[in-house]
Parts: structure tokens; sequence; C-alpha cells
């Protein structure tokens, strides 16, 4: 009787999960793209209203959406940003789906107003793509539409969009907000939309038309994110004045913002003013402090001069990131003088006897070919993938990888340059 018992339960329990039930806490399992929507708060105050809209659009999404998404439903309403991206770590969501609704409406009418917002959890492929991370930015919150809309009818092209773009096949997550801007332009706000086309054809190299996107989110929603990345475009267009003014505009809006404190930084690099990078970057850093923003930290310091503070960041780097390539040579090229500080543009003592031994060299230049080797290899891991995109007749797929290999080429050849010094080191000893 007992065994009969449990076996009722546990069909009762997947019954309950399947019907959407068991809703407080649900997570879904590793991997997946989680949406869960909250009752739609509704202007009568009619609560219950608002729980059935949301189960129906539940049930409507799920059959509609093209891509695999773990769709659940939460227990209570949202009525703001700060709830919605609390509700979304309590639940291991990436996506809240919440918002307004006209009494007496079904999720199949004309008759919500929704509100998404996005925490992307990892692994979030977009920000493997080199440069991205701390340059580009998205927001966290999208007031979706400008009017009552049919969520049912809109939500499901949107949200495979978010889904294929999180997992990097960028060009059918273009392909479907295209096709979504087309048919619900009218309703709909173009700043998601427009905001992940802007990474998308910044990540394929195609920057003017990058530039453009962003600009359109921008005109659609003039926040601090859409500016740092308007300011970002111009950075890698090398329109540096304009580019700071975009920059700074980011920072008076949200002076937290770690994309457009570090982006401020880089700015400050290619005027060839280290000193003047400091404060932004060493900001970004506090903020957060990630391998990608301490290294740019590190490289401002060497650069100023500050030798033994960029030691310090770059062990920084390597203790959260053992096996980050470019910290490597850092590292190697740092260690081959004593010297704390440096005036002007000085890197390097080379008049000066040689610091280090000959086994001491060794190891230098073997960490810096390490680290070189690493780069070596996610180019060529770039360029087979993009070999493969191209067997597939994925033509944007492939310019984004063959991009992704081009922005390592200079890099290597950064880091080639310090194993370099490295070797002509090894030569004074002789």
């Amino acid at each position: 009787m007992l065994v009969l018992a449990l076996i009722g339960l546990l069909v009762v329990f997947l019954l309950l999960q399947g019907l959407g039930a068991l809703r407080p806490g649900q997570t879904a399992p590793s991997g997946e793209f989680v949406v869960r929507i909250a009752p739609f708060s509704v202007e009568d105050g009619d609560a219950r209203t608002g729980q059935i809209v949301a189960e129906q659009l539940r049930a409507e999404l799920g059959s509609r959406a093209g891509q695999p998404i773990d769709f659940g439903l939460l227990r209570g309403a949202i009525t703001s940003p700060e709830e919605a991206a609390e509700a979304a770590r309590d639940n291991g969501a990436e996506v809240i789906i919440w918002g307004t609704a006209l009494p007496g409406t079904t999720a199949t009418a004309a008759g919500l107003r929704p509100q998404l917002t996005w925490i992307p959890d990892e692994p979030w492929e977009p920000r493997t793509w080199q440069g991205y991370d701390s340059h580009l930015t998205l927001p966290r919150h999208f007031d979706l539409a400008y009017t009552t809309l049919n969520a049912a009818a809109v939500l499901p092209p949107l949200l495979d969009g978010l889904a294929l773009f999180s997992r990097g096949d960028a060009d059918r997550a273009a392909e479907r907000l295209a096709g979504l801007e087309r048919d619900y332009g009218d309703v709909l706000r173009p700043e998601l939309p427009a905001a992940i086309r802007a990474v998308i054809l910044w990540a394929e190299g195609l920057l003017g038309e990058s530039e453009a996107a962003a600009r359109r989110a921008l005109e659609a929603a003039p926040r601090a994110e859409h500016w740092n990345n308007v300011g970002a475009l111009l950075l890698d267009q090398q329109q540096n004045e304009p580019a700071r003014d975009a920059l700074l505009r980011a920072v008076a809006l949200d002076p937290e913002l770690v994309a457009a404190r570090a982006n401020l930084g880089r700015f400050y690099l290619n005027e060839q003013l280290p000193a003047e990078a400091l404060p932004d970057l060493r900001t970004a850093a506090q903020l957060d402090a990630r391998p990608v923003v301490l290294s740019t930290l590190a490289e401002a310091y060497r650069r100023a001069g500050q030798l033994g503070n960029s030691r310090e960041v770059i062990a920084e780097v390597l203790d959260l990131d053992p096996d980050n390539g470019p910290a490597l040579c850092e590292r190697a090229m740092l260690a081959l003088t004593d010297v704390v500080t440096a005036t002007g543009e000085l890197e390097w003592e080379l008049e000066s006897p040689p610091s280090r031994t000959e086994e001491e060299l060794v190891e230098l230049r073997a960490q810096c070919a390490q680290g070189i080797g690493q780069i070596e290899a996610l180019h060529a891991d770039y360029l087979q993938r993009g070999n493969a995109y191209g067997v597939d007749d994925r033509a944007e797929m492939q310019r984004l990888m063959e991009t992704q290999a081009r922005r390592l080429e200079e890099e290597i050849l950064n880091r080639r340059y310090q194993m370099v010094l490295v070797m002509i080191e090894q030569g004074r000893l002789d």
C-alpha cells in the first residue's frame, strides 16, 4: 500500500508540474532558457483576472514558441523592475514577463502591456565574443509596447530571438527579430530588437550598421546603456571625440555603469593619456573586478609608468583566471625589470644591466609562449567554426566567426612583441 501511495503522489506531482501549478521557486535544468510569467496587474484591481491571463499566456507561449524554452508561472504580481530582478534570481530565470492588463481581457486579445526583465544566465555566448565584455552592454528591463497588444502573438518570436541570441545563433536571432519588427512595428517598441541587432552587427564587423542600430535603440529609449553602446562603436571607428561625448552622457545617467567607465578609460588610452584613464578604470574595477576590466586597468598603470601597480593588478587577473593568455604575457614582460615606477612612456629599461638570470628568462619566455599559444588556439577555433558555418551556408555566422579571429590577430601581434622583449633580454646575456 505504501508503494502504491508513493506512486500516486509522484503521478500527482508530475501532473501539477506539467500544468504549472508548482510555481514558486521553480528552477530549470542548467543550460535551458528559462522564462517566468507573473500575474498581470489589472486596472480595476482584479487579481484573479491577472492570474488567469498569466496562465493563459503561459499555455500560448508554450505552444507557439519555436525554441526550447522553459515556461513557468510566478505566484505574486510584480510592479517594478527591482521586483522582477529579484524574482529572476530567486527562480533561476533569465526572463521575467510582467505588466498590466485591461479588465476582462485574455492572453490572445490586444489587452496586455507587457514588460520584460532579462538577466542572462551563464553560459551566455555573446559575452565570449571578442571585445564585447565591458565594451557593449544591454539594459536589464524593457517596456516592450507603445500600447496594449496581443502578447500571445508578439512574445513568441521575441523570446525565440532572445533564446537564439543567448546561445550564439546570431543570424537566426536577427531573422526572427526582423520579422517581429516587420509584423508588429506599430505596437512594439524598437528598443530591444535594435539593441540586439547592434550587438550582432558589431560582432560581424559591420560597425557603421551597428552604430545605426544602436542609435535607433537610443532614440527609442535614451538610456545609459544605449549611450554607452553608441560611444563604444564610435571608439571602434576611431571617432574619439564624439565617442567621449556619448560616454560622458552614459556616465551622467548611470555613474556605476561599468562598460561606460571602462570605455572612457579606453578613450584616454587611445589618446595616449594613460594617467587620465586611471580614475574611470579604477572605478570600473571597483564596481566589477572581472579579468577583462582589471586587464585594462593594468595596461593603463603600465603605460602610465606605474609598473608596481600594474604587476599587482595582473596578479589579481591570474588569480581569477590562471590561463588568461594576455595576462601571462603581461606578467612576463613586467617581470623583466624590478623598476616600480617609470616616467613618460618608458616601459622597459633595456639599456640597464639585465635584471633576470638565464633560467628566469627561460621561464618568462615559456610563460609568454603559453599565453600566445592559448590566444592562437582560440584564433584557430574561430576560423574552424567559420569554415563550418560556410559549409552550412550560414554566411552571417561565418562572417561573425572570421571577425572574432581578425580581432584576435592584433592581440597576437601585441603579445609576440612582448615575447620579443624577453628574447632581447636573453640575447643581452650572451
